[in-house]
């Protein structure tokens, strides 16, 4: 299969572009509030989404992964729309919401 082709080709050749390392860490919440951290993925046609919700210390107080069928161009706005309603529904105050996309 040509996907193997190139999975093969990528592990034995140096990447032609060059790798541009990132480091990205998890910024706290400012102090009574939480954060809540999502992310989708879409494999066949599914979306999976998972999110944590984590207060000033870490400490995670929620979260929870959904998976459904979507189009990949909505994947990351139904994961904000899911994560807007969690902390709705458990009345959340001023909520930071992030993503890595």
């Amino acid at each position: 299969m040509l996907n193997d082709d190139f999975r093969i080709y990528n592990l034995l050749n140096k990447p032609m572009l060059p790798v541009t390392l990132m480091e990205k860490k998890w910024e706290k919440p400012s102090w009574g509030m939480v954060k809540i951290n999502f992310d989708a993925t879409i494999s066949d046609k599914k979306m999976s989404f998972q999110m944590i919700v984590r207060d000033l210390d870490g400490f995670v107080s929620g979260g929870g992964i959904i998976e459904i069928d979507t189009q990949v161009e909505w994947a990351e706005i139904k994961a904000f729309k899911e994560s807007i309603m969690f902390a709705i529904n458990r009345k959340f105050g001023d909520v930071p919401f992030e993503t890595d996309n």
